[in-house]
């Protein structure tokens, strides 16, 4: 009768190389579609924009909120 270590290592070294696979997808290097710095420039400056109107908008909303 097998222990159930016998049978759980191989699956344990199967799941290894699954992740290894997985995590090794990006390569370092140069970009491969070139972009104008002014394209750049909108594309970053419209993200942090929506990323920060929600708490710039709850931040100011606070003021007209009645005190107790």
């Amino acid at each position: 009768m097998y222990s159930l270590s016998k049978l759980v290592q191989p699956l344990a070294k199967q799941s290894l190389q699954v992740m290894a696979k997985r995590t090794n997808i990006g390569v370092n290097g140069p970009p491969l579609v070139k972009m104008a710095k002014w394209k750049q420039l909108l594309i970053g400056g419209a993200a942090s924009g929506s990323i920060l109107i929600i708490p710039i908008w709850v931040l100011y909303d606070l003021k007209s909120l009645p005190r107790a």
